[in-house]
């Protein structure tokens, strides 16, 4: 493949020698351009004439997209949107990749492989649309289920502290039955069931 010298090629930058039709002993020395507009636009510019690109420019567009993409992401998980929470896994593909996060981008694969078609039907619709948990009720209000085991796991290791460092098998189980569905009421009922005890 050959790469176009404008770093702004509207044409994609990159493309196959046989359909530009060169040849590897062909390949021209220096810069090559796609077309007569590329090579216009480049010399245009009296930046890209430099070989520099405005680096401030570049940053600050980055920047902007990412907080636009994660301000999309978290309007998505807010509703519940289970076809744009697997519209922004697409996205986040290729940023798994460039990152090296291949636990991320084996998972990925396998839920839009799963999602596209490797699934039955209705567990591939569960898988998309049941993605979220409502713990307050209203729309607008979900949040990722991997986010209610972090709350729920921060509320065990809270009322684990009032052990006092007794962690007993007995004194773990009973403090992880107290955090569950139905959450400070249960915590409530325990504590008063425990003052009554030791009264």
């Amino acid at each position: 493949m050959i790469a176009c010298d404008n770093m702004l090629c509207k044409s994609g930058m990159w493309f196959h020698l046989d359909c530009m039709g060169i040849t590897e002993s062909t390949i021209p020395d220096g810069e090559w351009f796609c077309s007569d507009e590329c090579r216009a636009s480049k010399s245009e510019s009296p930046c890209l004439n430099e070989g520099e690109l405005d680096h401030v420019l570049e940053y600050s567009k980055s920047v902007l997209w990412r907080g636009l993409l994660d301000r999309a992401q978290r309007d998505v998980v807010r509703e519940g949107d289970g076809a744009a929470q697997i519209s922004m896994w697409r996205i986040s593909m290729p940023e798994f990749w460039l990152r090296r996060h291949h636990k991320y981008l084996i998972l990925g694969h396998r839920l839009l492989a799963g999602v596209a078609g490797f699934l039955p039907k209705r567990l591939a619709m569960d898988t998309m649309w049941n993605r979220t948990i409502n713990l307050h009720g209203g729309a607008g209000h979900n949040i990722p289920m991997d986010r209610v085991c972090e709350f729920l796991n921060d509320d065990f290791k809270e009322i684990l502290k009032h052990s006092r460092g007794k962690y007993t098998d007995a004194q773990v189980q009973r403090c992880g039955r107290i955090v569950g569905p139905l959450g400070n009421a249960l915590d409530d009922k325990f504590s008063e069931a425990v003052e009554e005890a030791a009264g």
